[in-house]
């Protein structure tokens, strides 16, 4: 079994984490700390999930918990989309890495 850092998921949702970060810094006030917060915290909670399903027997209950959180991630970035807080070439970068 490989480290979690190692895994090209984890890298990936890392990299996806930075690009949340700096985007969030751009949001108006009212969405950087209810819509915003809840993106950085979600794409923290992948890196912690992406870890325990790394050392874990029973991946399956972890990996579907990891699907809702990017479920839920992909439904914020379109409501930002949708209130015009982040450019929708901008999204279609994010994209690219997860």
């Amino acid at each position: 079994m490989s480290q979690s850092n190692n895994l090209p998921i984890y890298k990936d949702t890392f990299t996806m984490l930075g690009m949340v970060i700096n985007r969030v810094k751009d949001y108006p006030r009212f969405y950087r700390y209810t819509i915003g917060e809840k993106m950085v915290n979600i794409n923290l909670d992948m890196l912690s999930l992406i870890y325990r399903a790394n050392s874990s027997y029973n991946k399956l209950p972890i990996i579907t918990q990891l699907d809702d959180r990017y479920r839920m991630l992909v439904m914020l970035f379109r409501l930002s989309i949708e209130q015009r807080m982040i450019p929708q070439n901008n999204y279609a970068n994010m994209q690219k890495v997860v």
